[in-house]
């Protein structure tokens, strides 16, 4: 097995330094307004036309926990709906299987997640 040197790459973080991002991002603020959107949004994959299989509570997690580390990168310790919306079709677009009739028009996870983006009205 090649030494990790032969792929040119070096090591940024530590372990300790992970642990120490994990528990940041883990101690970030997630207001009840925005658990609220997450799990309204994932919901609406489910109840949409165009999608044969929506998301689940798993990814609605997820999406919060991706959220927490967006903010962080940042620089803020609380998330806004922005950073929801921004990793909302990134995280959901391998959980999702559409309908035969999307298909046949067309359409793809992106075009679809983002009509139910648009759909779900996220707090102020």
């Amino acid at each position: 097995m090649p030494d990790i040197a032969s792929y040119g790459l070096r090591r940024l973080a530590d372990g300790m330094a992970l642990r120490g991002a994990r528990e940041l991002v883990a101690g970030l603020r997630l207001s009840e307004e925005l658990v609220d959107y997450v799990v309204d949004l994932v919901r609406a994959t489910r109840q949409n036309a165009s999608i044969l299989h929506g998301g689940s509570p798993r990814g609605a997690n997820m999406i919060a926990t991706a959220s927490r580390a967006l903010a962080a990168l940042r620089g803020r310790t609380f998330v806004i709906p922005d950073d929801v919306k921004d990793l909302f079709v990134p995280a959901m677009r391998h959980r999702v299987v559409l309908g035969p009739g999307a298909e046949v028009e067309g359409m793809t996870p992106d075009a679809v997640l983002k009509q139910v983006l648009a759909s779900v009205k996220a707090p102020r």
